[in-house]
């Protein structure tokens, strides 16, 4: 039993029941106790057992005897008596004193365990407790010292008093019905110090609730993730960067492509122009023929101003944009045309083919043809060598376990492929297949980062055939605030 000694005071001071101290020497004391200087102490009277009555006074002696002969210490029962070892001397109380030895005696034990997480708590996160109207009656110093309010600036406040105004009515509205409701609220929240100074936590609200189940008072667990916000910002404004740089990169190997789409149109203009003032100048105007050529030079001029707009598209940092349902066949077929260059230089046809031609998937256009784009110029590069050079984009449909539906995109070339150990590889940062100065490494390491921003997969299929990556996207995105 735990603390003893400490246990039998409380019992001695609010109980008063009968008790023994038994020592090896076999004398018996009665123990009382005494107030010292508003301290209590034992105090330890010599009894004689035979000038007093007691029940089962001959299994008493022997009870005892035996227990310190023995070195026992586990508790035994004897009638009334309760017996119980410790340190070396029997402890004899009578009655139901000892059930309440036990009973303080958990007490203390749960209290400690209490204390210790207390303690825990506050030297490691930030905690408040509010009432059911979400006014504070209890913070801890570590959400004093990070809000720069004293303790009594606190009290009796909302935590209104730390609001950043950097989330929505909404985001707390939300927050509110999630703990009112008896539930458990995580979220990353922006706050405000008294001097202005903002920092994130990553908060844990647990409702405490009444015999009714309603909450009765809430308590908030913080913890000061402001190092980590920014470290994560950092390094998302260095994955953008490499996004951009990677972009730069396709977009220099496209470049002798647009002049050279743009080539024939603008030639095929100048030359309908060059007949138009050939005939002006002779005075010789057939306007029934050059009312025919005008769909051609409008063509021609359309086919310039969709190759320049598409480059524009492709070009334009698309992160920040909302993501749109777009149509997959339309999708391909800019990916075919960015790509069509090189695909002609290098002697490689393409194929596309899609099951549904009305298959849509909620996407930021200019990511989606950034992914597709980066594995085309890639499996391009692959074939090199080969002496079959095609590439095909096949898109499907595959039903969710959630009722939702995923977009499948598979980009098979007709090369053999990677082995399995470099396969595991391939989209780490800064590994190339290519040889040195052919490629950065980091082309497949933002595929498969853009890729799970959607909460999609890319893999690379070992029991295929040819080589050929996978691509499952949700076909719709969660909107923002739902």
């Amino acid at each position: 039993m735990p603390d003893l000694p400490n246990v039998l005071t409380l019992l001695l001071d609010h109980f008063d029941p009968f008790v023994l101290q038994v020592d090896q020497q076999r004398s018996f004391h009665k123990v009382g106790i005494r107030n010292v200087e508003g301290t209590l102490k034992w105090d330890l009277s010599p009894v004689n057992l035979d000038d007093i009555v007691l029940p089962k006074l001959p299994e008493l002696r022997s009870a005892v005897d035996s227990l310190l002969t023995s070195g026992q210490t586990e508790r035994v029962d004897l009638g009334a008596w309760s017996l119980i070892p410790w340190n070396g001397k029997i402890y004899a109380i009578l009655g139901q004193g000892v059930e309440q030895v036990h009973y303080e005696s958990e007490l203390l034990k749960n209290q400690q365990i209490v204390d210790d997480y207390k303690r825990a708590l506050d030297r490691s996160s930030i905690v408040a407790i509010t009432d059911h109207r979400g006014v504070i009656t209890y913070v801890n110093d570590t959400f004093c010292e990070l809000s720069e309010y004293s303790r009594e600036e606190l009290l009796g406040q909302t935590h209104a008093i730390v609001n950043s105004g950097h989330h929505s009515r909404g985001f707390f509205e939300e927050l509110w019905l999630t703990i009112t409701n008896g539930d458990v609220w995580k979220g990353e929240v922006l706050n405000r110090a008294k001097s202005g100074r903002q920092y994130w936590v990553y908060t844990t609200i647990v409702p405490t609730l009444d015999h009714r189940g309603i909450p009765k008072q809430y308590i908030s667990i913080r913890q000061d993730i402001t190092e980590q916000k920014k470290m994560s910002d950092l390094l998302e404004e260095q994955r953008a960067a490499s996004m951009h740089n990677e972009k730069m990169l396709s977009l220099g190997e496209m470049a002798a492509g647009i002049a050279h789409e743009l080539g024939n149109p603008t030639a095929s203009i100048q030359a309908w122009l060059d007949v138009i003032e050939s005939h002006l100048k002779r005075g010789n105007i057939d306007v029934e023929q050059f009312l025919k050529t005008l769909p051609k030079v409008r063509h021609d001029a359309q086919r310039i101003g969709d190759i320049i707009k598409g480059m524009l598209t492709y070009a334009r940092d698309g992160s920040k944009d909302a993501c749109q349902s777009e149509n997959v066949g339309h999708v391909l077929k800019l990916v075919s045309d960015y790509c069509g260059f090189k695909l002609k230089k290098s002697q490689v046809k393409i194929h596309l083919n899609i099951q549904n031609p009305y298959l849509e998937v909620d996407c930021r256009l200019t990511e989606l043809t950034q992914i597709l784009v980066n594995l085309v110029n890639n499996a391009c590069d692959a074939l090199k060598n080969s002496e079959q050079r095609w590439i095909s984009i096949e898109v499907d449909e595959k039903q969710a376990t959630d009722n939702g539906k995923f977009v499948v995109f598979r980009i098979i070339d007709s090369g053999p492929g990677v082995g399995k150990d470099m396969a595991e590889k391939i989209f780490n940062p800064f590994f190339t297949t290519k040889t040195v100065g052919s490629g950065t490494g980091l082309g497949l390491s933002i595929v498969e980062s853009l890729v799970n921003g959607y909460g999609g997969t890319i893999f690379y299929d070992h029991d295929a055939e040819h080589s050929t990556f996978v691509i499952e996207l949700p076909q719709h995105q969660k909107k923002e605030g739902s």
